[in-house]
């Protein structure tokens, strides 16, 4: 057997298999694409759907327990639900905590006091730290830069910074002297 064609054993019959991939034209592939685009509409669709039946049935569910004065059914119900979501909300409010904290370490301790409060919500709290911190730009001198280590000519460089003016003279000597790599 070689290694492009291969059999398949299913069910008494041979089927071949190649090993090598379809080319489609751009044509085929758009019909293929579309094709694919309406059906993942239609399993989203039906998904939606029994999510939607789903929640009915337990909401009538739960109305004919009430009707039929079963409360305690009822009651454990209710009791189930709950049981299942308080450990996430434990898992919220500590990670909420550590946030507020972290944005609260963040100000300044005379600044920090005024808003320790756990009624200011976290994305006010976030904005006044951030607002805070943010940093100023720097100022930056708008002078013209001089071709000479910030001075005009050579000789403004000789006579103000003389030591200056001996390492830039250097300088320009080992790059005139460097072989150029093109």
């Amino acid at each position: 057997m070689s290694e492009e064609n291969k059999t398949v054993q299913e069910t008494g019959q041979e089927v071949a298999l190649d090993s090598k991939e379809k080319t489609y034209t751009a044509q085929e592939y758009g019909a293929l694409v579309a094709e694919n685009k309406k059906y993942r509409a239609r399993a989203q669709s039906v998904e939606a759907k029994l999510d939607a039946t789903t929640k009915e049935n337990e909401q009538n569910y739960l109305a004919t327990l009430e009707k039929n004065e079963k409360y305690k059914d009822l009651a454990n119900t209710y009791k189930s639900k709950l049981e299942k979501v308080e450990p996430y909300q434990e898992k919220y409010l500590q990670l909420k905590n550590v946030v507020r904290e972290d944005y609260l370490n963040k100000l300044p301790d005379s600044i920090r006091k005024n808003y320790e409060s756990p009624d200011i919500p976290m994305h006010t709290l976030q904005n006044i730290v951030n607002d805070f911190n943010q940093k100023e730009t720097p100022k930056v001198n708008n002078a013209k830069a001089g071709r000479f280590a910030g001075y005009e000519t050579e000789e403004d460089l000789a006579i103000n910074n003389h030591k200056k003016y001996k390492e830039t003279k250097k300088q320009n000597l080992m790059n005139f002297f460097k072989p150029s790599v093109d």
